[in-house]
């Protein structure tokens, strides 16, 4: 199994997070100033930056737009976070395969089967 596709992606998953407004990314419930009072995700860098207001009156309720606002701020932490614990299991993996018994290998190559069947779905 190479881990060539499995790195590439994880590469551009890692650039996308970069690319990003810096974090961490905060939650304000009941909305930031005029922007209405809807949950807003913002982050306080140098300034305030707006990231993204939740609010769908029609199709999603207040609760579910604040447990959205919550998940999308979370994630500009826990994205770069899960990234490079993935990026460093892959690392381990790659080089597991070249030591490993021959039983081991088939584990090895297996899981790294599975991680590759994940990112290309």
């Amino acid at each position: 199994m190479n881990t060539d596709t499995i790195k590439d992606w994880l590469a551009r998953k890692t650039e996308l997070a970069n690319d990003a407004a810096e974090g961490p990314w905060y939650v304000a419930k009941e909305g930031l100033g005029n922007r209405g009072k809807f949950p807003t995700v913002y982050a306080t860098n140098t300034d305030l930056n707006y990231i993204c207001q939740c609010a769908d009156g029609l199709n999603i309720s207040p609760t579910l737009n604040q447990e959205n606002a919550a998940f999308i701020a979370d994630s500009r932490t826990t994205t770069p976070l899960s990234l490079e614990i993935a990026r460093l299991s892959v690392e381990a993996l790659d080089k597991l395969k070249h030591y490993s018994i021959q039983g081991e290998n088939a584990i090895v190559s297996d899981t790294l089967r599975k991680i590759q069947t994940l990112i290309e779905s």
